[in-house]
C-alpha cells in the first residue's frame, strides 16, 4: 500500500534554509522535496516554529515555559531521577553536546523541552516533557526499490514524538502532563505534522488522543553459548570495523533502499543528520568481505552495516547492501560472531555508566569481562531477513513487541492531504485502486468508477488475513480513536 500528496492538498512546507554542504547535483522532485522537510525541522532552520514560544501561567505558583540553557544541570538531574541516569546523561547531550560527545542532534536541543517550574521554590523543576521532530518516509513495499528510485513511490511526512514524560511525584495528579502535551501538539500542528508517536502506557496515553498502532522492538536474541558455533567458524573474508564519516552516503542509501523494500515506513535521515549520528554516542559497524583468491582485487567491499542501541546494545539496524559477494546467511552470521567482542569491547563500560548514579556524564573503563547471565537481543521487528539465515538454536531467545501509540489530530484533513493507494499485488488478491474510510469502515474504491467494497472487518486488524501489505500501514494511519 502507497500514500500519495493528494493533487487537491498538496502538502505544503515554508521555506526553507539549506543544510551546509548540501549537494548541488541535479535532484529528482522526490529528493527535493524530502531535502526541504529536512531542512524545515533542522535546528539550523532559523524560521522554525518556536515549542511554547511564551510562559504559561498555570496558577498555583506554577508556570510552564521552554526550557533555557540554564536549565541544564538542573533537567538532567531531574530526568535521571525520574527515568534512569541514562535520561540525565541524555539530557545533559542535548544541551552540550560538545561538553559529551561532540555531536550536535539534527532537529532536538534544549528548546525541544518544555518544564513546569514552582515559583514558590526557586523555580524548581517539577515536571517536562521533551518532543524530536523526525521525517518518516512511507514507502512501496511492491516496489523493487534501487539507489535511483527509493523514494519515488512514496511520501514524507513530519512527525512529532513526545518523549522523557514525566512528573516530580509531590506535583502528580494535577493534569501537569496534560499541559505539555497541548503544547507540544501546538507545535505538531505548526510543524506541519498530522501525526504523532509516543512510546509508554497505553491506557495512560489514551486520555491524550494517543491509541496502539504499530509494534516496535519486537525481535529474537542469544546468548554466548548460542553464539560458539558461529564464533568458532567465523569466515577470516567478512570483517567488521567502526564506520566513519565516509559510510555515511553507503549506510543512508541502504536504509532508505531496503526499508523501502521491507517495511514500507521508515525514519528517514538525511545526510547532514547521519553525520551528526556517526559523531555521537550510537555505535555503527560496516560489515566488509576481503577475496581470498588471487586473481581478484584485495580491495574491502563493504557490503551491509549494523547499528547497535546506544545504551542497551541491541541491534536495533541490520542492513544488507545489495551485492553478489555475501547472502544474508554470510552477513547475519558475520555480525553475530562479532556481538560479544562489541560488548566486551564497548558496552560493558557503557552499562556500568547506565547503571551508576547520575552527576554527569563522564566514560567509564571498560571492564572486557561478560556477566555469565548475559544475553543480546536483535531487535529488528517481528520479521526479519537475518532471523532465518542462521540456525534457529543461534537465537533461541524471544522478545515480545512493544507498541508505539498515535495521535491523528485530524482524520478527515490526513484524508483531504493524502491518498492511500493498494498496490497492483494486493489489487489482484481482491483490493482496489484507492482506500477510504467511510462511516467507520476501511473500504477500497474503484477510481473511475466510484464503487464502495468494504473490507471483512471495521478495524484493520481484523483485514489481517485477507489484505496482510496493508495492515500495519491501515494500523499507523488510521488507529481506533476514542471519539469513534
Amino acid at each position: 500500500m502507497t500514500l500519495q500528496t493528494s493533487n487537491n492538498n498538496e502538502l505544503k512546507v515554508s521555506d526553507t534554509v539549506a543544510h551546509s554542504g548540501e549537494t548541488q547535483t541535479p535532484l529528482s522532485d522526490a529528493q527535493a522535496s524530502l531535502n526541504k522537510l529536512h531542512s524545515f525541522i533542522s535546528l539550523k532552520n532559523t524560521s522554525r516554529p518556536l515549542l511554547c514560544p511564551n510562559p504559561i501561567d498555570l496558577g498555583n505558583g506554577l508556570v510552564l515555559r521552554r526550557a533555557e540553557p540554564g536549565d541544564r544541570d538542573e533537567l538532567a538531574a531531574f530526568n535521571a531521577h525520574i527515568h534512569f541516569p541514562s535520561g540525565g546523561r541524555g539530557t545533559f547531550d542535548y544541551f552540550s553536546p560538545s561538553n559529551f560527545e561532540g555531536a550536535e542532534h539534527p532537529t532536538t536541543d534544549h528548546t525541544n523541552f518544555t518544564v513546569v517550574v514552582d515559583t514558590a521554590k526557586n523555580n524548581k523543576i517539577v515536571s517536562s516533557v521533551w518532543s524530536v521532530p523526525q521525517i518518516w518516509y512511507y514507502g512501496n513495499p511492491d516496489t523493487l526499490a534501487t539507489e535511483s528510485n527509493a523514494l519515488e513511490t512514496g511520501v514524507p511526512i513530519v512527525v512529532v514524538r513526545p518523549e522523557g514524560v514525566g512528573t516530580d511525584e509531590e506535583y502528580r495528579g494535577h493534569g501537569l502532563i496534560k499541559k505539555h502535551m497541548d503544547v507540544h501538539h501546538e507545535w505538531a500542528r505548526a510543524l506541519g505534522s498530522p501525526l504523532q508517536f509516543i512510546g509508554g502506557m497505553p491506557q495512560y496515553y489514551c486520555r491524550f488522543g494517543y491509541e496502539c498502532a504499530p509494534e516496535r522492538i519486537a525481535g529474537v536474541g542469544g546468548t554466548l553459548a548460542s553464539l560458539e558455533p558461529l564464533i568458532k567458524k567465523k569466515d577470516p573474508r567478512f570483517q567488521v570495523r567502526q564506520a566513519t564519516l565516509d559510510d555515511v552516503d553507503f549506510i543512508m542509501t541502504t536504509v532508505r533502499v531496503n526499508s523501502s523494500r521491507r517495511d514500507g515506513i521508515w525514519t528517514d535521515v538525511d545526510q547532514f543528520g547521519w553525520t551528526s549520528i556517526m559523531k555521537g554516542p550510537y555505535h555503527h559497524y560496516v560489515v566488509e568481505f576481503v577475496s581470498d583468491s588471487p586473481e581478484s582485487s584485495k580491495e574491502p567491499v563493504r557490503i551491509g552495516f549494523v547499528e547497535f542501541k546506544s545504551y542497551s546494545g541491541n541491534i536495533q539496524r541490520l542492513e544488507l547492501a545489495d551485492t553478489d559477494v555475501a547472502s544474508w546467511e554470510d552477513f547475519t552470521s558475520a555480525v553475530l560472531a562479532f556481538v560479544p567482542q562489541f560488548h566486551k569491547e564497548v558496552m560493558a563500560g557503557v552499562k556500568k555508566q547506565i547503571q551508576a548514579p547520575y552527576t554527569a556524564p563522564r566514560k567509564m573503563k571498560n571492564s572486557n569481562t561478560l556477566p555469565n547471565d548475559w544475553q543480546f537481543f536483535l531487535s529488528l521487528g517481528a520479521r526479519h531477513p537475518a532471523y532465518k539465515s542462521v540456525a534457529a538454536t543461534c537465537l533461541p531467545l524471544k522478545r515480545d513487541p512493544y507498541y508505539w501509540f498515535t495521535r491523528i489530530e485530524s482524520v478527515q484533513h490526513l484524508l483531504n492531504t493524502y491518498t492511500f493507494s493498494i498496490t497492483k499485488s494486493d489489487y489482484n488478491a481482491g483490493g482496489a485502486p484507492l482506500i477510504r474510510l467511510r462511516e467507520a469502515r476501511f473500504g477500497s474504491v474503484i477510481e473511475k468508477g466510484g464503487q464502495f467494497v468494504t473490507f471483512q472487518g471495521n478495524t484493520a486488524t481484523r483485514i489481517r488475513y485477507g489484505h496482510p501489505k496493508c495492515v500495519d500501514v491501515l494500523d499507523v494511519l488510521f488507529p481506533r480513536m476514542a471519539n469513534d
